[in-house]
C-alpha cells in the first residue's frame, strides 16, 4: 500500500483493454473534469494560515492523458511551496494529503465509470 491507496493486481489494465478506442476519450474527459475538484480540495485543505494568500492561490491541478497514462498533477507555483511541504516534518504539507484523499475518490469514481462502460459494451 503506497500513500494509503490500494492497487489490486492488474485489474485496471484488464478493464482498460476491454473498451477499445472510446476509452481514451472517456478517460481524458474524466481526468480533465477532476482538475478543478483536486485543485479546490488542495486550496480548501491547505493547513497553513494565509499571510498573503499567494501560496493558496498558487496551488494548481492539471490533468494529463496520453500513451496509456492518465492522472492529475498537483503542484505549487510559489517558489517557497516546497518549504511548506517539508517544514516542521510536513506540518504544512498539502500535496501528499491531497493525493491521498483525492486519489481514493478518483479511483472510486473511475471504477464506476469503467463499470458503466462495461455495462453498455
Amino acid at each position: 500500500m503506497a500513500n494509503g491507496i490500494v492497487w489490486t493486481e492488474n485489474t485496471l489494465s484488464r478493464n482498460l483493454e476491454t473498451f477499445g478506442p472510446k476509452l481514451n476519450l472517456a478517460l481524458k474527459g474524466f481526468f480533465e473534469f477532476q482538475e478543478s475538484r483536486v485543485q479546490d480540495y488542495a486550496r480548501s485543505n491547505a493547513p497553513w494560515k494565509d499571510q498573503t494568500g499567494n501560496a493558496r492561490q498558487g496551488l494548481f491541478a492539471k490533468a494529463f492523458a496520453g500513451e496509456g497514462s492518465y492522472g492529475v498533477d498537483v503542484y505549487h507555483t510559489m517558489p517557497y511551496g516546497i518549504w511548506l511541504e517539508v517544514k516542521n516534518n510536513g506540518q504544512y504539507a498539502v500535496i501528499v494529503p491531497t493525493i491521498q484523499a483525492e486519489g481514493r475518490r478518483i479511483m472510486g469514481e473511475l471504477g464506476k465509470l469503467l463499470d458503466m462502460m462495461r455495462a453498455v459494451a
